[in-house]
């Protein structure tokens, strides 16, 4: 009896762990797009108060592709340095400064704060399948599912509610309100930093893994679908509000047609990972 009671025990602590794995899992998500998603629709206050050309702000809009570029190839190795658990807090911290600072003055804070951002976004694009990997393994495709879908929710509370917000609070602290999430992310993250485990558990591969994969014509043609899936993603995410209000909808119906088309994007998140 007293077995069954340790072991009923023990199958309750891990039940609980895994479900907080799962919860810090699902806030990581979260804020993979919510901060990106928020610029949209609040192109033109942006660009009045910065005096930002069309072209400077396209710029800024891309600085997170570039980030994704440059990161995430270097991402695996950086992880099995530090651990998984501390990459996703270093990825955490730049998110939280990133949106934090950016609009607290001018035109450079903004950069300066997208670039970070963008590092921290490109980092977290990386380390959750890296997670799902290592602690979901037996229902990778559920536990993808799961977190896909809650990066497209958080995309669509951004696009519905930034416009809404910066009427009542002004646009730098309607895209400042994006940190708080992120701060709520990392708070959660901070207590769980484990020592690194042994590079393999970490993340498989290594330089000469990657150097193989160069040479793979697979590799390319996934890298380059992948690149031009999300070349639309984003345009349509940093765009779409502009362009819709340059045809005379107003920048609150924009934003809700922004969130529109990225809510759609969750019912796809959901299913195609289980098929």
């Amino acid at each position: 009896m007293h077995e069954t009671r340790q072991s009923d025990a023990g199958h309750a602590n891990t039940r609980a762990r895994r479900l907080l794995l799962v919860a810090g899992m699902l806030l990581v998500a979260f804020n993979l797009r919510s901060a990106l998603a928020s610029v949209g629709p609040l192109v033109d206050p942006i660009m009045d108060a910065t005096g930002m050309s069309a072209t400077a702000f396209g710029f800024l809009t891309t600085l997170p592709l570039i980030a994704f570029g440059l990161v995430s190839p270097v991402a695996p190795s950086f992880t099995r340095r530090i651990g998984l658990g501390s990459a996703l807090v270093v990825a955490l911290v730049l998110i939280t400064a990133g949106t934090a600072i950016r609009p607290l003055a001018g035109a450079t804070l903004l950069y300066i704060g997208t670039g970070a951002l963008g590092v921290g976004v490109a980092l977290g694009n990386v380390l959750l399948p890296a997670l799902v990997k290592r602690d979901f393994a037996h229902r990778s495709g559920s536990m993808t599912s799961l977190y896909s879908s809650m990066m497209g929710v958080g995309a669509t509370i951004a696009a519905a509610t930034t416009v809404p917000l910066a009427r009542g609070m002004g646009w730098r602290n309607a895209l400042a309100l994006w940190a708080v999430p992120a701060a709520i992310a990392l708070a959660f993250w901070l207590p769980r930093v484990r020592a690194p485990r042994p590079a393999r558990a970490q993340m498989e591969g290594g330089p000469s893994a990657s150097r193989a994969l160069v040479r793979t014509t697979l590799a390319w043609q996934v890298a380059l679908f992948m690149g031009f899936q999300s070349l639309t993603f984003y345009v349509v995410l940093a765009w779409l509000p502009d362009l819709l209000q340059s045809r005379g909808v107003s920048a609150a119906t924009a934003g809700l047609l922004l969130a529109l088309s990225q809510a759609t994007g969750i019912a796809g998140s959901a299913i195609v990972p289980f098929r």
